[in-house]
């Protein structure tokens, strides 16, 4: 015997344990004499009526909560000092009082029990050391206590977690031994120590009142605490209490923004930007350096090369080549910007990982307690009180637990809302300063992506990428509880059926990358059309183009919703795998214990706890296919945000800037424009457009730049404000700056702010400004006066208004330097010739300020200081007016020959600053006599006829003032508004809106809103989809059943076990082919019901009327087109899906638990009542807020694309930073509201996770009081089902929330499927013949029309008939109606009275495109698409080459085209930006030539390009047109002095229509336009 313990004793694992167990017993001793009494008792546990030791309760239950506090005190200390003093000076409120008073009485307290002890200890008495440490501890901490109570007063904290946390754990492990003390006192029916009983009792009472204190917030909210989140409880906060308030507001009215609580100042743009920007500056300084560091390197390899050798160029190639390589494959792409990300935000995902490590760990503890509560009803020997004390334990759990748990979701959409702010921030701020070369890779409508799409794809990563650390931290748990439970080899072969399927999972998660790419790629494609569409609807409408665009819009959709599908399917594989691997792994664990040894049975305990494990790892088997999705998604869109991040800037380089100092040698030696020897280009890489440039203006020197189309002026402008790449040479500039675009930049604001541009207000300079510029009768017309809103792109203003209010702007600025592009060519002349007396010329508001002014018009030039004439991109001559005269015999030729052709124009024409100049035009200068057609088509001389022509004569005032009597009734993007109507509204000066408000619905989502989306996503397949779902739930539900009835056998028959593994396995397996079946019947009804949606919406958005187009914001229309349908692509179909599986799995959960515990149907009534109350108070808030996080989600993209289009504006009045506040403010405004959409889903998925608790604790109770009724299967099945019930009703909020916000995003594309539509394109009945018009006679009779219902007449009884082959001049001052009058001409407006007849056929009765393709016009606006130019020749391709080559040679471009190296296949860039104005309007000119209808109708046809190419395209027009009719609309009457006859309208009628000599000889209106002009002398 002595033998065999020597040889037990010395295996190591039994010496190890007697150590164990022998200090184990030290301890026990050491505690027992620090106690007086023994630490622990176990008889006390065994029996009926349990108890804990008294030395355990003074040490254990008293050291817990102490060290907690100690522990986590310094870190907190840490985290007060840093932050600012938030506490508003006043008296100290009576809850801080009160809590600051009961601190000081339990320190008290604790002291009189301290001193008690010491004196009995100093009297000698027989007393155990720990009643004077415990005392001594409890004196301690409560001081801290109060310490930390003082410093939260100081820092304006309200009741954090720390102390409620302090004073949670002292109340449990008070109420321990409060009950002890009471069950003692009732045994022995008195009280042994009545001192330290008091005092317990006093301590114990006040830490329950101190908790009572911290889980109620008695602060007021204060001006510095707007939002209630910051002055209350840490209980209210974990519970979203704080937000009930704002609920009932909901619930009771209508919320608008102004209800919601504002942001923290923690999420606002305003604290987040500054330090992403500063992080992301690093990481960029970071990889310049590397950058830097790599071609040093090379460029010492290469120097060891010999310099003659033959192989030299060889080897530096190839070493060039394998840098580049390896620079490609070491460049981080995604990795900097997410390290940026990272460190910017690593304290919230720290936070946010520590809750979701928490959750994990509750989650891995319910299988515990289920294995605990089964043993028990199995057990029927063990006490009562442990099945109380395992339901509280699980209740403890799942409440702790769904607390947790919502706060990582918190945390979550918070690090959402900040990754989201700073993300679109970025690309705005970048998208001010990125280079014009950068702006061709990334458009308007991929930029306009990256901040809609992508930006909210890597923001909603955040649940994923915490999923993605914590899934094999959740696994490896898992696999431990079934390593103690089961066995190592059952926990292996679960792991090595994980690990099984991971390598199919890595090469679908690579495919579904490669198709993400696809399909974002498809999606630029189809917005940067989109956006080129709707700024060309006019022209599209006027050519009758939609369905060629749209056939070209659905080709890129059907390649995108290809790509979509492929991805779908890859899903579906996803989605099986996801499903499957549960049962899978189960299915191992299950048969790895049971076959591999024959004593092994799987009883309840084992499986449920299993099941249980398996069913929270079911969720992440359930999601992973998604989680890969949305990180490959996010990864793509990163990637794309980062190389948006990564172009190149404008360098500040590019034009020296100087301060302008009022020191008289610096005036002197450094003028306010110099360039020397300068060479610019719109590209490092591409041809230079300036070349040689050398210019020095002096100050306060007004100077002209002219020259033929394609010559540079405009990009001459653009160099000096830094807009081109400088190539060498030096600019500089002294001063500020201010621009004038040639085609005016009108913001969507008051016309007041248009003006001021962010300057303060001063009110003499501003009424000067607005005297100068004659705006003077337009804010009088205007009904809020200059506070009427101007819509964008400025809808409701004329082109000449536009073109003043842009002047106005560059007027009141103050600027140094004025930079003006053609500004006065959309004017008329006598308006052109005030502006350029009262602003511009030398007598001006702008007088001593140095102007550089770009024009085609000559009667302004002897009044300039300088003339720069620019040819080729070169500066051709330069100097004075009258030295060019003498000096040059050209520049005196072309004088002479323009002055006359120009002298019915202030202005015209030029190169807009954005403009991508790839060629110069080169066509030599072609001089045209001045002839005009007689009534008989004749060439006829006029010269003698009309004399000598005078300048243009200065208008009197009250002319003036009638020119603008009219103008906003007229402008053709002006329907919303006439005269008299403006006039008939209130005299009152408030901001008028023009836009219409985007709509808002308060009531709850339309059925009919889903059921339409169900129809085109098919009947059929959603009934089968919905089978589906029904079979993969019945699989998943029967194999816990199977699982139940296995479980209660408790057979060892191995045949047995082999039916009921193979039973589980099937069901598994089905549950896997079942879900891939239903995700493909979701992708097939997804993509049918996306391509249907769009098409409607698409087709009727085209079919609508040009009106909507000008009160609907373009950036709204993008954010539906984009966001709204990628939400409807990509979204809806699945949430509903989703929603349909998670409803169906509730109702089967909830029937399982009742059909296990029947008395459970009782308790399930008033909690589903509950649950329908709460969800019923959330929706009433939470659609309001989806609407409203809608609506400002479109003000942001409406801003960004209003933005885009006048960022060279911005730039020139270095306006960006408060264009840049601007958007903050926007984002702001969005993100508020979609942090009280977060808060309010929180709020109910807190109070859904308190009815499933509830659920799970009734089913525990009826568990323990029928557990001698119930089999342990039977409760294994109830009870595990019942913890399932609060996630999946979590998840069903979120999926309800989700789709609630899909459901707002087909609703809104929906309502453009409704948008009122014009007459039909083609009538059948009335199609007109194949050669019609065949004549072109056009008759109007008693024709009158409104640009719509309730408004007053624009043309008003007109009768007019127009013979074949006339050339008819219409004119008027400026609102008279002639541009209403082309609308009219082409059905763009209808008629409200009398008819117009075109060669016999009234056009009313016919469909819109037989009459608009039938009849040519040369728009005024010159709009190009992006593509080749044979498509914006030819877009449906029924020319030959021959005919277009022809159209070109007559247009006066065939030797620019034959130039290019593509030719018809030239890449045309988006918005023409590689053309210049004037070539695009002889592309235009050339569509006319290819169509060559017998009606041409010409709206200020030349009014951009420079007088020769007038000269041109008069002549072309009058030789290729000469039997056609012509109607031409111009303010330049030059144009029209050789018509047939003239049309004279005035006020909407016909004023006079006669020959031009008739007309003047009438003395007549006309006549005296034509003295005005200078076209005639007074006589």
């Amino acid at each position: 015997m002595p033998g065999d313990f020597a040889v037990g004793y010395s295996n190591p694992t039994l010496r190890r344990s007697a150590d164990a167990m022998m200090n184990r017993s030290r301890e026990c001793s050491s505690l027992e004499q620090f106690c007086g009494s023994p630490f622990w008792d176990a008889d006390l546990l065994d029996s009926a009526d349990p108890d804990v030791t008294s030395c355990f309760q003074q040490t254990v239950l008293v050291w817990v909560p102490c060290l907690y506090l100690w522990i986590v005190a310094p870190l907190y200390l840490r985290q007060l000092r840093m932050r600012s003093n938030n506490k508003v000076t006043r008296k100290m409120s009576r809850r801080h009082l009160a809590k600051t008073t009961l601190a000081a009485i339990m320190l008290l307290v604790t002291l009189l029990e301290l001193f008690k002890a010491v004196g009995e200890f100093a009297s000698e008495q027989d007393i155990a050391a720990v009643q004077i440490v415990r005392p001594l501890h409890l004196a301690v901490t409560v001081a801290l206590a109060g310490i930390l109570i003082q410093y939260e007063e100081e820092k304006g904290l309200q009741s954090p977690g720390l102390l409620f946390t302090f004073w949670l754990l002292s109340g449990l492990c008070g109420a321990v031994t409060a009950r002890s003390k009471v069950r003692q006192m009732m045994l022995q029916e008195s009280v042994e120590d009545k001192f330290r009983f008091v005092t317990f009792s006093l301590y114990f009472s006040m830490t329950v009142l101190q908790l009572a204190m911290s889980a109620v917030s008695g602060a007021d909210r204060g001006e510095k605490d707007p939002s209630p989140e910051e002055s209350s409880s840490f209980l209210s906060r974990m519970t979203f209490w704080w937000f009930t308030p704002f609920l009932q507001l909901g619930y009771k009215r209508p919320l608008t923004a102004t209800d919601l609580y504002p942001l923290r100042k923690e999420d606002t743009s305003q604290h987040l930007v500054p330090t992403f920007h500063h992080l992301w500056q690093n990481e960029l300084l970071r990889y310049s350096k590397q950058h830097c560091f790599k071609e040093t390197i090379l460029i010492t390899k290469l120097s060891f090369l010999p310099r003659h050798s033959p192989s030299n160029e060889k080897s530096k190639a190839q070493h060039t080549d394998k840098d580049d390589t390896s620079e490609g494959k070491d460049k981080p792409t995604t990795w900097s910007l997410f390290a940026a990300l990272f460190r910017c935000f690593w304290p919230l995902v720290t936070v946010t990982a520590l809750f979701h490590a928490a959750g994990i760990i509750l989650n891995l503890t319910w299988p515990q307690l289920l294995k605990l509560l089964i043993g028990f009803t199995k057990d029927k020997d063990e006490y009562q009180w442990k099945g109380y004390l395992y339901t509280a334990l699980l209740m403890t759990v799942t409440v702790s637990g769904s607390l947790v748990g919502k706060q990582f979701v918190h945390r979550c959409k918070t690090l959402n809302l900040r990754l989201k702010t700073v993300l679109t921030s970025a690309v705005y701020k970048k998208s001010l300063t990125v280079t014009s070369e950068a702006r061709k890779s990334f458009t308007v409508g991929s930029i306009t992506n990256l901040m809609s799409v992508d930006a909210q794809r890597v923001a909603d990563t955040c649940f994923d990428l915490q999923f993605v650390w914590s899934m094999p931290f959740q696994l490896a748990g898992s696999m431990y509880v079934l390593w103690r439970t089961l066995g190592l080899t059952a926990t292996l072969a679960g792991v090595a059926a994980s690990a099984l399927l991971a390598p199919i999972h890595s090469w679908m998660v690579s495919k579904m990358k490669e198709l993400e790419r696809t399909v974002m790629e498809q999606k630029d494609a189809r917005t940067k059309l989109m956006t080129e569409v709707l700024n060309g609807m006019k022209v599209l409408k006027l050519y009758a183009w939609e369905l060629s665009f749209k056939a070209k819009i659905d080709a890129i959709r059907a390649k995108e919703l290809k790509a979509i599908q492929h991805l779908g399917y890859t899903r579906a594989g996803l989605a099986f795998l996801g499903n499957f691997t549960s049962p899978l792994v189960s299915f191992a664990i299950f048969a790895a214990y049971v076959l591999t040894d024959e004593n092994n049975v799987l009883d309840a305990e084992k499986a449920f706890m299993v099941h249980t494990l398996m069913g929270t790892l079911q969720f992440s088997f359930h999601v992973l296919p998604h989680v890969y999705i949305n990180i490959v998604q996010a990864k793509v869109s990163l990637g794309r945000i980062e190389d948006f991040l990564r172009q190149d800037e404008l360098s500040p380089d590019n034009v020296r800037s100087e301060m302008r100092v009022n020191v008289t040698c610096i005036i002197l030696y450094s003028p306010p424009i110099s360039v020397d020897d300068g060479t610019f280009s719109w590209g490092r890489e591409e041809e230079p457009i300036l070349k040689d440039i050398n210019l020095c203006i002096p100050d306060g020197a007004l100077v002209a730049v002219i020259g033929q189309i394609g010559s540079g002026k405009s990009s001459l402008l653009s160099a000096l404000l830094g807009e081109m790449e400088k190539r060498k040479g030096d600019v500089s500039v002294r001063g500020s700056t201010a621009y004038v675009c040639q085609q005016p930049w009108i913001q969507n604001a008051t016309l007041q702010d248009n003006i001021l541009f962010d300057s303060p207000m001063d009110a003499c300079r501003y009424s000067a400004v607005l005297e100068s510029c004659a705006l003077g009768p337009d804010l009088e017309m205007l009904s809020g006066g200059d506070l009427t809103e101007i819509g964008e792109k400025g809808i409701n203003l004329s082109g000449g208004q536009k073109q003043r209010v842009s002047l106005a702007r560059a007027a009141y600025s103050g600027a140094d330097v004025y930079y003006l592009d053609d500004p006065l060519s959309a004017v008329d002349p006598h308006v052109g010739r005030h502006i350029f007396n009262h602003v511009i010329g030398p007598d001006g508001l702008l007088k001593n300020k140095t102007r550089v002014l770009v024009t085609h018009g000559t009667s302004f030039l002897p009044q300039c200081d300088q003339v720069i004439v620019l040819q080729g991109g070169r500066v051709w001559l330069r100097g004075d007016y009258s030295s060019l005269m003498e000096q040059s015999r050209e520049f005196a030729e072309y004088i002479r020959t323009y002055s006359n052709t120009a002298g019915g124009q202030s202005d015209s024409g030029g190169d807009p600053v954005q403009m991508d100049k790839t060629e110069v035009e080169k066509d030599p200068p072609v001089h045209l006599n001045n002839l005009r057609h007689d009534s008989n088509g004749k060439v006829k001389d006029l010269t003698g006829t009309n004399g000598l022509r005078k300048r243009l004569q200065k208008p009197s005032r009250d002319r003036l003032a009638e020119s603008r009597d009219q103008e906003q009734s007229e402008d053709i993007k002006t329907p919303g508004a006439s005269v008299n109507q403006i006039k008939q509204k209130e005299e009152g000066k408030g901001s008028k809106l023009l836009q219409e408000e985007e709509e808002e619905q308060s009531d709850g989502v339309k059925l009919s809103v889903l059921g339409d989306y169900i129809r085109s996503f098919g009947t059929g397949l959603f009934l089968c989809m919905s089978l589906l779902c029904c079979g993969q739930l019945a699989a998943d539900k029967y194999s816990v059943v199977w699982l139940s009835e296995w479980t209660s056998d408790g057979t060892r028959d191995t045949s047995l076990n082999y039916l009921r593994l193979g039973g589980y396995g099937a069901l598994g397996l089905a549950q896997g082919v079942l879900s891939m079946l239903v995700h493909i019947c979701v992708v097939k009804g997804a993509v049918l019901s996306a391509m249907r949606i769009h098409d409607k919406a698409l087709l009727q958005l085209l079919r609508g009327s040009l009106q909507f187009f000008d009160v609907t914001p373009l950036g709204r229309i993008l954010s539906r087109f984009s966001q709204d349908q990628e939400r409807i692509d990509r979204g809806i179909g699945w949430l509903i899906m989703l929603w349909v599986f998670f409803a169906l799995m509730a109702l089967s959960t909830l029937f399982i638990v009742s059909f296990s515990t029947p008395l459970l149907v009782v308790m399930l009534l008033p909690i589903a009542y509950l649950y329908l109350y709460m969800q019923r108070y959330y929706n009433a808030t939470s659609r309001q807020l989806r609407r409203l996080e809608s609506k400002s989600s479109t003000l942001i993209h409406s801003h960004f694309s209003e933005t885009l289009q006048g960022v060279s504006t911005i730039r020139a009045y270095s306006r960006c930073q408060q264009f840049v506040r601007q958007n903050h403010a926007r984002v702001d405004q969005h993100q508020t509201a979609f942090y009280s959409s977060s808060n309010a889903e929180n709020w109910l998925g807190v109070g859904l996770d308190m009815a499933g608790n509830a659920i799970t604790m009734f089913a525990a109770l009826l568990a323990i009081l029928g557990r001698d009724s119930l089999s342990p299967g039977a409760v294994g099945l109830s009870l595990s089902s019942a913890l399932s019930i609060d996630w999946i009703l979590t998840t069903m909020v979120h999926i309800i929330g989700h789709l609630e916000r899909n459901v707002v995003s087909l609703e809104r594309l929906q309502q453009y499927a409704q948008t009122p539509a014009e007459a039909d394109w083609t009538v059948e009945d009335h199609r007109p013949p194949d050669n019609w018009p065949a004549e072109g006679n056009v008759s109007l009779s008693s024709y009158q029309t409104r640009y719509r219902d309730g408004l007053d007449l624009v043309i008003k009884d007109i009768t007019v008939n127009i013979s074949s082959g006339e050339k008819i001049g219409i004119v008027g001052r400026t609102g008279a109606g002639k541009s209403s009058l082309v609308l009219a001409i082409f059905r763009i407006i209808e008629a409200a009275g009398g008819e117009i007849v075109i060669d016999g056929v009234n056009i009313s009765t016919i469909g819109l495109h037989d009459l608009r393709s039938r009849i040519t016009v040369i728009p005024q606006d010159p709009v190009v698409f992006s593509g080749t130019l044979r498509m914006n020749l030819d877009p449906f391709e029924k020319h030959p080459d021959a005919e277009i080559w022809r159209a070109l040679e007559l247009a006066h471009l065939k030797d620019f085209i034959m130039g290019l190296d593509k030719q018809l296949d030239h890449d045309v860039s988006e918005g023409g930006t590689n053309l210049s104005v004037g070539q695009r309007q002889l592309v235009c000119l050339a569509r006319a030539l290819l169509r060559k209808s017998k009606l041409l109708v010409l709206d200020e046809a030349t009014a951009s390009v420079d007088p020769e190419t007038d000269a041109l395209v008069q002549t072309t027009i009058r030789t290729q047109f000469a039997d056609c009719t012509v109607l031409t609309i111009a303010h330049r009457l030059n144009t029209i002095m050789d018509s047939t006859r003239i049309l004279v309208l005035d006020g909407g009628k016909v004023a006079e229509f006669d020959t031009p000599e008739n007309l003047i000889g009438s003395k007549g209106l006309f006549s005296s336009m034509v003295r005005d002009a200078g076209l005639a002398t007074q006589g």
